[in-house]
């Protein structure tokens, strides 16, 4: 169909949506490292700066260049002489063997005022902590891993979790901020009982020698689990992080002692409480149709774009927690349901469950707890204001273990087991999710609101084998960085250009791409000359595509300030 239309310049309207069916993209994958040391696995990496990743692995740390994946440095880190029965490895009656050293914290301090430094906590010593110099490797002064009386910190095996984050907190006067480690390990049994008991359940530190942020006889920045409930009682961490005065802890544990079901619950301490008088726990509730998705498998944090900022009544600058969960039983992997969702959780929603449970309390309903950490008491009630920045000022009614859950519904499943995630905008406001499988697998997601979510590409980054959770991009969100037991990938984030028509621009789906008129090319909304005019740059989701055939006068002068009229022949496609 022909039609010719009087417009102003440059401004067609086109008022007819056209749904196109998904278009195989080409191949995402641009580089690869194979596990230089294919006998251990990889299992963690962090971005340092514009340029680099120190990647790391069972009894290896490495320094790449993000480029090219080209490696720069490799140092051993294991095995090592170890015998986790012994509290101080320098005691001659203390027989030795080789352990694998397992990374159990990987994280880049650029606070220092001189010298950036890596922050790394293994299996080995009691599960403690060392740093090392992040341009060559080596360990800092002070530190050894051969050696010495070494800080409990975090599990010492393969196999327990370890969540660890870098925020700020209080400084010895309880009020200058300054910035520390938070730390959830997991109990284990692996050694002297005794020396485990001094790994608290969830934790603030010094990052200058990793002791704990305060400490006096009555009070302390750590929560202790019950030595009784310790064993029957698994804790598993799944992440961490910090929004606005407070540091949260993801976790999958059981709603009570004596319960052989299992929840996900959100942990909340506020920064600049050095009793941790604010501690508080709260259900995290993922469901559809009256499904539970008990079982939170990776989270992140991350700023919604424009769109879903809208859709879910916030700004643009509040903080979202996106969270895949599955369903089933954490120690039963063959019977539980293969089955991920995604739900969406803005922070000051989660703040507001917590500030309501708190204000419960206080006003003398229910019982504190959980537990687990100390027996549960009356709530006292008090004629205290609780408002959405309590901070731990008075020390009774604490802790706090919720009555009311943080709730969501799903946005989206996949019918496989999630194990990583990452969440971006887009230049033209759209928000995307790419989420890493058990399988090898990364999906990519269009994330529209907080129950319409929908995915538009999977790649393939190594069949079988799971995505670990340390996803990133570089510095500017061209590619993305993905790891597995056997190799790091490098993943174009998009590949618009490889589109040369809009229908398939458009039958692509793809969030990052759409259709150029003025150029005749698929490409971001950035590289396209004044993208938000009508028709300029025609997104995923927007107008149909036309096709120009005719233009008279084939040349006009361009004025900004001057509206002159053309007459354009289209055709609709």
């Amino acid at each position: 169909m022909n039609c010719v239309n009087y417009l102003t310049v440059l401004q067609v309207v086109v008022l007819i949506v056209f749904n196109y069916s998904l278009y195989a993209s080409a191949t995402s994958i641009t580089k690869e490292l194979p596990n230089p040391h294919p006998e251990y696995e990889l299992t963690t990496m962090s971005k340092y700066g514009s340029f680099t990743i120190i990647l790391g692995g069972t009894n290896y740390l490495y320094r790449l260049i993000m480029k090219n994946l080209e490696k720069e440095v490799e140092t051993n880190i294991g095995p090592r002489l170890d015998n986790p029965y012994c509290f101080n490895l320098e005691n001659d009656q203390c027989e030795k063997k080789l352990y694998n050293s397992y990374i159990k914290v990987l994280l880049i301090n650029n606070k220092r005022l001189q010298q950036d430094e890596i922050i790394i906590c293994t299996s080995l010593f009691q599960g403690s902590c060392g740093k090392r110099n992040v341009t060559t490797l080596e360990l800092l002064p002070g530190y050894s891993d051969t050696s010495g009386h070494r800080e409990p910190v975090v599990a010492n095996n393969k196999s327990a979790t370890t969540v660890a984050f870098l925020a700020p907190g209080p400084s010895k006067d309880g009020t200058t901020p300054s910035t520390v480690m938070y730390v959830g390990a997991s109990w284990t049994n692996t050694g002297l009982r005794g020396i485990r008991g001094l790994v608290p359940a969830f934790s603030s530190r010094k990052i200058e020698n990793f002791s704990f942020t305060f400490v006096d006889v009555a009070t302390k920045s750590y929560t202790m689990m019950d030595d009784i409930s310790r064993d029957s009682f698994p804790i598993r961490y799944i992440y961490g992080f910090t929004s606005g005065n407070f540091s949260y802890m993801g976790t999958i544990q059981k709603p009570r002692v004596n319960a052989k079901n299992y929840v996900s619950k959100m942990i909340r301490v506020c920064l600049f409480d050095k009793h941790f008088y604010s501690y508080a726990e709260a259900k995290l509730i993922c469901e559809f149709n009256g499904k539970t998705y008990n079982l939170l498998k990776t989270a992140k944090v991350s700023k919604p774009g424009r769109h879903l900022a809208v859709a879910l009544g916030i700004s643009e600058d509040d903080d979202v927690l996106f969270g895949m969960f599955g369903h089933g039983h954490p120690n039963d992997p063959i019977n539980s349901n293969k089955e991920s969702a995604m739900c969406i959780y803005p922070i000051r929603k989660v703040n507001k469950v917590f500030t309501l449970n708190i204000k419960t309390c206080f006003k003398g309903n229910g019982r504190t707890g959980p537990e687990h950490i100390s027996a549960p008491r009356n709530c006292q009630s008090t004629p205290f204001d609780i408002d959405n920045e309590y901070c731990g000022k008075y020390d009774f009614n604490t802790p706090i273990n919720g009555p009311k859950s943080i709730k969501a519904q799903r946005a989206i499943s996949i019918d496989t087991t999630a194990s990583s995630l990452i969440v971006t905008t887009t230049y033209a406001g759209y928000t995307v999710a790419f989420i890493g499988t058990r399988t090898g697998h990364i999906k990519k997601v269009l994330i529209e609101s907080s129950t319409i979510a929908t995915e538009y590409d999977d790649i393939t980054a190594d069949p079988g084998f799971p995505i670990l959770k340390d996803m990133v991009f570089d510095e500017v969100e061209q590619f993305l960085y993905v790891l597995s037991p056997n190799k790091l990938v490098k993943i174009v984030v998009q590949n618009c250009s490889q589109y040369t028509t809009c229908k398939e621009c458009k039958g692509a789906n793809d969030p990052y791409c759409g259709w150029c008129s003025l150029e005749n090319k698929c490409s971001l909304a950035q590289e396209c000359p004044e993208y938000d005019s009508a028709l300029k740059w025609m997104g995923y989701n927007g107008e149909t595509c036309t096709k120009i055939t005719q233009v008279y006068p084939e040349k006009i002068q361009r004025d900004k300030n001057l509206a002159k009229t053309t007459t354009v022949k289209t055709s609709f496609l």
